[in-house]
């Protein structure tokens, strides 16, 4: 047990010893972003071919980032999206020379499917931007599931992912709080969803924590994330922790701590409420039809609707998302897809649900966490999707990355029947 945590230890260190490279690479790419890039992509290579959990840790810390890297490329991406790009073929040729199966899991046949009904879609009407849609799909629900899912062996690793993700989460935090949100330089509402996602996490690392020291420091952790989100005045940020948080205590069923972790946590967001200024509280409170944003989502309310009735069962065809202020999920899903489209799409949150519940049942330990934060973030993610863009870099890495550790988990306390028919 020592020897495995100091293994860990090293793993960590290593993790922060990246962060001097990572302030020479901005620097180099200052002066010359094509060799900054070639650079990165090699180191990148490196490390995931060494040691892959490492490589899977600056892939989920660095979601958050999703400024656009692509130089004016026919496709935009984030650092999270070329980090799993680079992954994504490393994994597959790791997988192949141990024989170990790659892994979509119980949601396959919902993705297939999803996949089959944007396909007609399409080709009944063709928008251009159809293609990166369906790239974006690929990234987050096939690629990113497979290679949390199939790549490491260790559940352990895995808990070490979302504690450096928690860590680069706290930073986050800071650095927003104190410029004003404007360093980083990411909108609010990228802000929001990144500190949602790390409320999420820094709450049910709290629940499963292994002793009293590590629980307070988290518990400080979320403190400090909970207070950044609450700032950024994302009420999709909002919204989705909420949603993320009261998934975490039903699936642990621990309700008596969620009554006193909202007796911390309210007089310490009551003051930061009363702190901000008039105008940031008006902001946040008005939702009269006559604020430029509400408007905006009055009109992609009516857009969706014409569109859906234009076409019921298969909708106007995928990259509708592109076209308009895309702020409710659903709706721009009926819009894209029609009915086939919007039951396909819910049907893989549900077999999320349904395997996330599943496997609970079969009690798999340390295990456990990754399941619950699976079912938490992706119900997170779609919730803010409701009131916000859900297809956009960032957060939504992070959640679907989520679901493919929870897929790991699910196929290791699976019968051996079904791991073997994985």
């Amino acid at each position: 047990m020592k020897g495995k945590q100091q293994q860990q230890a090293r793993l960590i260190g290593l993790f922060f010893a990246l962060a001097p490279v990572g302030v020479f690479l901005y620097l180099l790419a200052l002066a010359s972003p094509l060799l900054a890039f070639i650079l990165y992509c090699c180191l990148y290579v490196g490390v995931a071919s060494v040691r892959p959990s490492l490589a899977l840790m600056l892939l989920f810390a660095s979601a958050p980032f999703n400024q656009d890297l692509s130089g004016g490329m026919l496709a935009h991406f984030s650092l999270a999206e070329l980090n799993l790009a680079l992954a994504f073929p490393i994994c597959i040729f790791h997988g192949l020379k141990a024989g170990r199966p790659l892994r979509l899991g119980p949601i396959s046949t919902w993705v297939t499917l999803y996949f089959v009904v944007c396909i007609v879609s399409s080709a009944l009407t063709w928008h251009n931007s159809a293609v990166i849609s369906f790239l974006q799909m690929g990234i987050y629900m096939v690629c990113a599931v497979i290679v949390f899912s199939s790549w490491l062996e260790n559940p352990a690793d895995y808990r070490l992912i979302l504690e450096a993700a928690a860590v680069m989460g706290v930073v986050l935090a800071v650095l927003g709080t104190f410029s004003g949100f404007s360093f980083p330089a990411l909108h609010k509402n990228v802000y929001g969803a990144a500190l949602a996602n790390q409320v999420i996490i820094f709450t049910e690392l709290w629940l499963s924590s292994r002793s009293k020291a590590q629980g307070r420091f988290l518990l400080l952790g979320l403190l400090i994330v909970g207070g950044a989100l609450l700032l950024t005045l994302s009420r999709g940020g909002w919204l989705g922790a909420l949603v993320g948080v009261m998934v975490i205590f039903a699936c642990r069923r621990r309700f008596g701590t969620l009554v006193k972790l909202a007796l911390i946590m309210t007089p310490i967001l009551a003051l930061l409420w009363v702190g901000l200024p008039q105008e940031s509280r008006d902001y946040a409170t008005n939702f009269s039809a006559s604020r430029w944003n509400i408007k905006l989502r009055l009109k992609t309310l009516d857009q969706t609707r014409a569109m859906f009735d234009e076409s019921p069962l298969f909708g106007t065809g995928l990259g509708v998302r592109k076209e308009l202020d895309a702020t409710n999920l659903v709706l721009v899903t009926l819009a894209e897809t029609g009915i086939l489209g919007c039951l396909t799409f819910l049907g893989i949150h549900l077999a999320v649900l349904r395997f996330g519940l599943q496997t609970l049942k079969r009690n798999p330990g340390e295990g456990s966490t990754l399941v619950v934060l699976a079912v938490a973030l992706l119900a997170a993610r779609f919730a803010h999707g409701l009131v916000d863009e859900y297809w956009s870099r960032g957060a939504l890495m992070q959640a679907w990355g989520a679901v493919g550790m929870g897929t790991y988990v699910y196929y290791l306390v699976a019968p051996s029947r079904r791991r073997s028919q994985a």
